[in-house]
């Protein structure tokens, strides 16, 4: 199996979708922590950007969105 095929498969579509949420779930706690100067809100913040440029990094793999052709839906 191929990248090309690995980046179009439902499973890896499932994946970002989950890997968007839970990764921004985790800068928004790192910038509460940060924010509110909780203990280890350094730790939290640097674990939250990390996680989003791992995010950044898969999505370079993603497919670009290919538009349907509208002139055929409203003519």
């Amino acid at each position: 199996m191929g990248l090309n095929n690995l980046v179009r498969s439902r499973g890896f579509r499932n994946f970002m979708a989950k890997l968007y949420g839970w990764g921004a779930s985790v800068v928004i706690l790192g910038a509460l922590f940060k924010i509110n100067h909780y203990p280890y809100a350094d730790l939290m913040l640097i674990v939250g950007l990390g996680t989003e440029s791992l995010i950044f990094f898969f999505s370079g793999f993603e497919p670009p969105h290919v538009d349907p052709d509208w002139s055929l839906v409203y003519p």
